[in-house]
């Protein structure tokens, strides 16, 4: 079988095809900078909310206060808030956390007395995005405050995102 294509069909197929070509590579492009600079954002609005609940803490000293505070930032700002006493959650608003420890790592790395951005906190067995800031009383580490989001919200805004840039 002999199957002819019009010079126009070829003309057409030389230049749609390498435009698709383009669109796509461009596409994938500008998905990796949007997830890089979402995620970026993330960690900034993670560490204020992790700082301002550090500074709150500070001059709290009952926990029925301390537990307002950080449900209002939660409700505020969407972002989970939680409070540990060395490795331990002691306050939070994620449901089923108090008395879980963080991850090994995570508490080895705020010891240290660095803050530490986590791209993947296990918080319950979901990921999370999760910003921490380590207390110490007398020079020794004491606990820390965690602003987090997870995963599956931040992916979400994520492929919105990507899916304006698409269309």
């Amino acid at each position: 079988m002999n199957i002819k294509v019009s010079i126009t069909k070829k003309i057409m197929g030389m230049v749609v095809l390498p435009i698709l070509f383009i669109c796509l590579v461009v596409g994938i492009i500008s998905a990796n900078i949007i997830r890089q600079n979402i995620t970026e954002e993330i960690e900034i609005q993670l560490k204020t909310g992790a700082y301002s609940v550090s500074q709150t803490l500070k001059l709290r000293t009952l926990k029925t206060e301390m537990d307002k505070d950080i449900y209002n930032l939660y409700e505020y700002a969407g972002m989970d808030v939680t409070v540990f006493s060395g490795d331990t959650r002691v306050a939070s608003t994620i449901s089923n956390v108090i008395g879980t420890k963080m991850d090994s790592h995570i508490y080895d790395e705020l010891q240290s007395g660095k803050d530490y951005f986590a791209t993947d906190a296990n918080v319950n067995g979901e990921p999370y995005f999760g910003y921490y800031i380590p207390f110490f009383e007398n020079g020794e580490f004491s606990g820390a405050t965690f602003t987090g989001i997870s995963q599956t919200d931040a992916n979400k805004t994520i492929a919105q995102s990507i899916m304006k840039i698409i269309g």
